[in-house]
């Protein structure tokens, strides 16, 4: 297992990494902050 950098992240987003509803400005350095919906 290794660390993704932003680069990495941002071109596997909607091929190996799914998430949604994903807000862009929740991906940071190496890391993808998770927020709940209003349905949680």
């Amino acid at each position: 297992m290794s660390v993704l950098s932003i680069k990495d992240i941002r071109k596997e987003i909607g091929t190996n990494i799914f998430i949604y509803p994903l807000k862009i400005e929740n991906i940071k350095a190496n890391a993808i902050n998770l927020t709940v919906c209003k349905f949680a």
